[in-house]
């Protein structure tokens, strides 16, 4: 499968969707296992339907869907994306999942949230992201505070799960909070490199 690498990690990177994928998009988000932390638990979404799905949040404006890529493997293990980006307020929601549960608790889901994060602050110029979990999901939690996620309230049994409930609880990160891992320097160096070579054309 080619990918075109928008964002490049040590682990990973962050492509285009590609719908050739469509069977294993299908697959991740009808496993309980992997749609426990998020809304689509109860969902029951055939191939066709994850088609429609992408292609809808793939033309609107107010999203930036990226598949995650094992820079190993050249295989796409999860999705990531900003979502309900408000371009007046400069912010948007993010969600990710990591389909291949193969791939847990290797780094992945950090980095790829550290590249997006990067994508949505230093490319897209946002101001602040936000996102929410559930109480029970610790590994995210953790993984969002590594990112410099900070918690900022949460709602009270918010989700039925099991026979129980949970709070819902919320984190936001602001850009003068997130260094860049990526980006910055990509552009630096490619703009180091236009000097030399305008200097270079004029002598």
């Amino acid at each position: 499968m080619n990918y075109y690498k928008k964002m490049i990690g040590e682990k990973t990177y962050l492509a285009p969707m590609n719908l050739e994928d469509l069977d294993k998009y299908a697959e991740w988000v009808n496993d309980l296992h992997v749609t426990l932390f998020t809304d689509l638990t109860d969902s029951v979404i055939e191939e066709e339907k994850e088609r429609e799905l992408l292609q809808k949040l793939a033309n609107n404006p107010q999203n930036r869907i990226m598949v995650i890529v094992s820079r190993e493997t050249n295989a796409a293990i999860g999705f990531i994306g900003l979502h309900d980006i408000n371009w007046m307020n400069r912010n948007a929601a993010l969600g990710i999942m990591i389909g291949d549960k193969g791939q847990w608790n290797k780094g992945y889901g950090t980095e790829a949230m550290q590249l997006m994060l990067d994508f949505g602050f230093n490319v897209s110029s946002l101001h602040s992201v936000y996102l929410r979990t559930l109480s029970f999901n610790k590994r995210g939690m953790r993984c969002f505070e590594k990112c410099g996620f900070k918690q900022v309230g949460k709602s009270r049994d918010f989700k039925y799960v099991a026979g129980k409930y949970y709070n819902m609880i919320n984190f936001d990160i602001l850009e003068t909070e997130f260094t860049s891992i990526y980006f910055k320097d990509m552009a630096e160096k490619s703009m180091k490199e236009d000097k030399s070579l305008n200097k270079i054309s004029i002598m």
